[in-house]
Protein backbone atom coordinates (compact mmCIF):
# COMPACT_ATOMS: atom_id res chain seq x y z
CA UNK A 1 0.00 0.00 0.00
CA UNK A 2 0.97 3.64 -0.30
CA UNK A 3 1.08 3.81 3.50
CA UNK A 4 3.85 1.18 3.63
CA UNK A 5 5.84 2.71 0.74
CA UNK A 6 5.39 6.25 2.15
CA UNK A 7 4.12 7.36 -1.28
CA UNK A 8 1.89 10.46 -1.41
CA UNK A 9 -1.80 9.92 -2.17
CA UNK A 10 -4.04 12.29 -4.11
CA UNK A 11 -6.89 13.86 -2.18
CA UNK A 12 -8.94 17.01 -1.72
CA UNK A 13 -9.84 18.95 1.42
CA UNK A 14 -13.64 18.80 1.53
CA UNK A 15 -14.71 19.93 4.99
CA UNK A 16 -13.78 21.37 8.35
CA UNK A 17 -13.85 19.42 11.63
CA UNK A 18 -12.75 20.28 15.16
CA UNK A 19 -8.96 20.66 15.10
CA UNK A 20 -8.56 20.12 11.38
CA UNK A 21 -10.14 19.11 8.10
CA UNK A 22 -11.71 16.20 6.25
CA UNK A 23 -9.91 14.96 3.15
CA UNK A 24 -11.53 12.85 0.44
CA UNK A 25 -9.00 10.31 -0.86
CA UNK A 26 -11.16 9.16 -3.76
CA UNK A 27 -13.88 7.55 -1.67
CA UNK A 28 -12.00 7.04 1.59
CA UNK A 29 -12.35 9.80 4.17
CA UNK A 30 -9.27 10.95 6.08
CA UNK A 31 -8.45 13.47 8.79
CA UNK A 32 -6.01 16.33 8.19
CA UNK A 33 -4.94 17.94 11.51
CA UNK A 34 -4.73 21.74 11.38
CA UNK A 35 -0.99 21.60 12.13
CA UNK A 36 -0.38 19.44 9.05
CA UNK A 37 -1.94 21.74 6.43
CA UNK A 38 1.21 23.70 5.59
CA UNK A 39 4.75 24.38 6.77
CA UNK A 40 3.57 27.65 8.32
CA UNK A 41 0.15 28.11 9.97
CA UNK A 42 -2.55 28.93 7.40
CA UNK A 43 -5.24 31.48 8.28
CA UNK A 44 -7.54 30.89 5.30
CA UNK A 45 -7.81 27.40 3.82
CA UNK A 46 -10.48 28.37 1.25
CA UNK A 47 -8.01 28.43 -1.71
CA UNK A 48 -6.99 24.83 -0.89
CA UNK A 49 -10.55 23.47 -0.61
CA UNK A 50 -11.71 20.93 -3.22
CA UNK A 51 -8.39 21.05 -5.09
CA UNK A 52 -6.69 17.73 -5.70
CA UNK A 53 -3.23 17.68 -4.10
CA UNK A 54 -0.78 15.17 -2.65
CA UNK A 55 -0.99 14.01 0.98
CA UNK A 56 1.28 11.71 3.00
CA UNK A 57 -0.46 9.07 5.11
CA UNK A 58 0.75 9.50 8.70
CA UNK A 59 -1.41 6.94 10.45
CA UNK A 60 -3.81 4.23 9.36
CA UNK A 61 -6.05 2.16 11.62
CA UNK A 62 -7.83 -0.41 9.46
CA UNK A 63 -10.06 -1.75 12.25
CA UNK A 64 -11.49 1.68 13.03
CA UNK A 65 -11.31 2.99 9.46
CA UNK A 66 -9.17 5.90 10.66
CA UNK A 67 -6.71 7.58 8.29
CA UNK A 68 -4.59 10.60 9.27
CA UNK A 69 -2.91 12.49 6.43
CA UNK A 70 -0.45 15.39 6.13
CA UNK A 71 0.07 17.94 3.38
CA UNK A 72 2.97 19.44 5.31
CA UNK A 73 5.10 16.25 5.10
CA UNK A 74 4.88 16.34 1.27
CA UNK A 75 5.77 20.07 1.17
CA UNK A 76 8.74 19.61 3.53
CA UNK A 77 10.08 16.74 1.44
CA UNK A 78 9.99 18.73 -1.82
CA UNK A 79 11.51 21.72 -0.01
CA UNK A 80 14.39 19.54 1.27
CA UNK A 81 14.99 18.24 -2.28
CA UNK A 82 15.11 21.81 -3.65
CA UNK A 83 17.50 22.86 -0.87
CA UNK A 84 19.83 19.90 -1.55
CA UNK A 85 19.78 20.72 -5.27
CA UNK A 86 20.66 24.38 -4.61
CA UNK A 87 23.45 23.52 -2.16
CA UNK A 88 24.86 21.12 -4.75
CA UNK A 89 24.98 23.94 -7.33
CA UNK A 90 26.68 26.49 -5.07
CA UNK A 91 30.37 27.18 -5.54
CA UNK A 92 32.67 28.78 -2.96
CA UNK A 93 33.03 32.54 -3.44
CA UNK A 94 29.98 32.72 -5.69
CA UNK A 95 27.68 35.75 -5.35
CA UNK A 96 23.92 35.08 -5.20
CA UNK A 97 20.91 37.38 -4.93
CA UNK A 98 18.49 36.60 -2.11
CA UNK A 99 16.26 37.83 0.68
CA UNK A 100 17.39 37.43 4.28
CA UNK A 101 14.56 36.49 6.64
Amino acid sequence: TQYDTKEPVAGAIVGRVKGGFTVDLGGASACLPGSQVDIRPVRDVTPLMNKEQPFAILKMDRTRGNIVVSRRAVLEESRAEQRAELVGQLAEGEVREGVVK
